[in-house]
């Protein structure tokens, strides 16, 4: 132990390996293990997950990878440890900070410098996340260790306040400043409003607009700061509340059920049947609180006491007697390690490289790309002659892409212009009205832009003024589990009657009765899904051919 008033870095950073590596190599082996006997798109970049998982830096390996955190079709076995490698890379740089700021304390006496330091620290974090806000590269400031550092540094400040105010509060017996409240009731409904205040920040606070970057995840974290006053002043109801036998069992072993909580919900979406999908809830619940009170009781816990070495060598090994000698033998537990190792080796060594809704994308992406010409679109088409695929350009998302080959065999010579990730507001309308100016969209617009965000107020008004009452548009609800899909299906299904002009292909209906023929993710088509989506929209074209006939 270090004397007293001295800082020992090396015993800090030893008692937080010991705390966090067993139970995080513990689920990273265990859940490879699974995801190798499952199989397919669960294992597609394992490797590059184990490697920012197992070194603490999954946040920047997933930014300087691409992946968007939001993607629902990218589920990847250890998202969640983003916020792992923010609070290590914490662990990392701040020892040293505070070495530095309780020098300069105790030089200048001067105990308000940590506060002040912190703030500001916080304060720049913050400045950062809005700066850097970036509605088409969210993940970054939200992976980002520098613009998500604003909680920690909030947290070492109110630390620095508690010193700073009461240096001597444990000679009086106080735990902690707040104890020293003269109105504590006060100190208790602010607790209990800052609770309540991050439940509805949880409950309202959307994922991709600007206000939860500009201001709202700081909030948050002042909230949970107010909460952590509260709870340590002097007893109250929200004390009482928080000291409930069993939220003290599950905060207690939270580290654990955070860890396994993703990983297992992953793990229900690759390896359950369609059928039993309403068991991953019940499932994930149990086996996340199961896998971690065995960990807190079996591995962790142990750890904590003896250390690393002492545990490992005491579960791996053991001596034994024969004919008077001692020898050194495994126990029965090394197998287990060996078997778990080995399938997480081979599970990364036998990774695909892409999941099969990107071989599909792909797949679609080629096709288009072998069309010969766009043929020129004609401002006033003429209404009576029969729609074919020449009379028709789709502009899409990758969902449009895994049906291409579908839509070219329904629709020979449709033009298909789609992309990855677009939007309507991304990269869609801009397509629109560059096709226009080139005097290049046909007499058919089909529009499929609803997987990858809202459309807004306003955007579909404006791609309709810019089409004109002389084509025909048809717009394509979306399917995707992500919060903005039923409102846009809500908007184009509106639309729909109040435009003579504007009909509705309902893929979201017609897949909703046979999701069997969507691929692992949930979103992308098969071939049979495919079909399914070329007629959705050829039922939409019949409804403009015999709209045309009754004119």
């Amino acid at each position: 132990m270090p004397r007293p008033g001295r800082i020992s870095l090396k015993q800090f950073w030893t008692r937080r390996a010991r705390r966090l590596l067993p139970a995080l190599i513990a689920t990273i082996t265990v859940t490879c293990s699974v995801a190798l006997l499952i199989g397919g798109d669960i294992l597609v970049g394992l490797g590059r997950q184990v490697l920012g998982a197992a070194t603490f830096s999954n946040n920047w390996v997933e930014v300087l990878s691409g992946t968007n955190y939001f993607d629902a079709s990218s589920l990847h076995i250890f998202t969640n440890f983003w916020s792992l490698a923010v609070e290590e890379q914490f662990y990392a740089v701040w020892p040293f900070i505070l070495v530095g700021i309780l020098s300069i304390t105790v030089a200048t006496r001067r105990y308000r410098v940590g506060l002040w330091a912190s703030v500001t620290l916080a304060t720049a974090s913050a400045a950062l996340m809005f700066l850097l806000f970036d509605e088409q590269s969210i993940t970054r400031v939200y992976y980002g260790s520098d613009t998500h550092a604003f909680g920690l540094m909030l947290g070492a400040a109110l630390a620095f306040w508690g010193n700073a105010r009461y240096a001597n509060a444990s000679a009086r017996g106080d735990k902690w400043p707040s104890a020293r409240f003269k109105r504590p009731q006060i100190l208790q409904g602010m607790g209990w409003m800052a609770l309540v205040g991050i439940g509805t920040l949880a409950i309202l606070l959307p994922e991709l607009e600007a206000i939860t970057y500009r201001g709202g995840l700081v909030l948050a974290s002042l909230l949970a700061g107010a909460v952590v006053l509260a709870a340590v002043s002097r007893k109250g109801n929200l004390q009482r509340l928080l000291e409930i036998r069993w939220l003290k069992w599950i905060g207690v072993r939270s580290y654990g059920i955070y860890l396994w909580h993703w990983p297992l919900i992953v793990l229900c979406h690759y390896g359950l049947p369609q059928q039993a999908e309403w068991m991953a809830p019940f499932i994930v619940v149990t086996a996340s609180i199961i896998a971690a009170a065995l960990s807190y009781r079996f591995l962790e816990q142990p750890i904590r006491t003896i250390g690393i070495s002492a545990y490992l060598s005491h579960h791996l090994k053991r001596e034994i007697t024969i004919k008077d000698r001692r020898l050194i033998a495994p126990r029965p537990l090394v197998p287990v390690f060996v078997a778990a190792i080995t399938m997480t080796a081979l599970a990364i060594a036998f990774a695909p490289t892409k999941t099969q809704a990107q071989q599909q994308v792909e797949a679609g992406q080629a096709l288009i790309a072998k069309q010969n010409h766009i043929a020129k679109a004609k401002a006033a088409a003429h209404k009576a002659r029969p729609i074919t695929g020449s009379d028709i350009t789709l502009v899409g998302d990758s969902v449009s892409l895994a049906s291409a080959p579908e839509l070219q065999s329904k629709f020979p010579g449709i033009y298909i212009d789609a992309v990855v990730s677009r939007s309507i507001r991304r990269g869609g309308l801009e397509t629109i009205e560059r096709l226009l100016a080139k005097k290049q969209l046909r007499r058919v617009l089909v529009v499929a832009l609803g997987t990858n965000g809202y459309f807004g107020d306003g955007t579909i008004a404006r791609l309709l003024k810019e089409v004109g009452n002389d084509r025909d548009v048809i717009f394509v609800t979306a399917h995707a589990p992500v919060v903005w899909v039923p409102a846009n299906n809500a908007d184009v299904r509106l639309i729909t009657k109040q435009h003579h002009n504007v009909y509705l292909a309902d893929w979201d209906k017609a897949i909703s009765v046979h999701p069997e023929l969507l691929g692992p993710d949930g979103i992308h088509p098969g071939p049979t899904g495919g079909s399914l989506y070329a007629n959705s929209i050829a039922a939409a074209i019949a409804k403009i051919k015999a709209a045309q006939s009754g004119r």
